[in-house]
């Protein structure tokens, strides 16, 4: 799994690439720990390099959006594969995490998702 991190003004974005597998949890919640705690918890992650998600990694992605949420802020999903939506909409975790189709769009929106 690729992982590369830019700030956006006070939100920082993680353009995820490759595989989100078993072997790439560690990577992935460090990332995004560094990421909320220096962003006071306003975080976006681009999935749209992204061709899988293990069930470990979904289990990192709802603890940060925990931790995230925790702190007054969020972990936004974006651009995700079809593959992954309908991973995310199957087991409903598209209700957990505000989607959007761009970044651009991620970026523009409320702070309330």
């Amino acid at each position: 799994m690729r992982i590369q991190s830019e700030s956006s003004g006070p939100i920082v974005v993680l353009h995820l690439g490759g595989s989100a597998d078993g072997t790439a949890c560690a990577a992935l919640r460090t990332a995004l720990m560094d990421a909320i705690h220096s962003s006071s918890g306003r975080v976006v992650c681009d999935l749209a390099e992204t061709d899988f998600i293990s069930s470990d990694s979904l289990g990192v992605l709802i603890s940060s959006h925990q931790i995230a949420r925790s702190l007054g802020g969020y972990l936004r999903l974006v651009s995700p594969q079809r593959r992954i939506a309908q991973l995310l909409a199957t087991t409903q975790l598209d209700r957990l995490f505000p989607i959007f189709e761009s970044l651009p769009a991620a970026l523009a929106a409320q702070s309330s998702s």
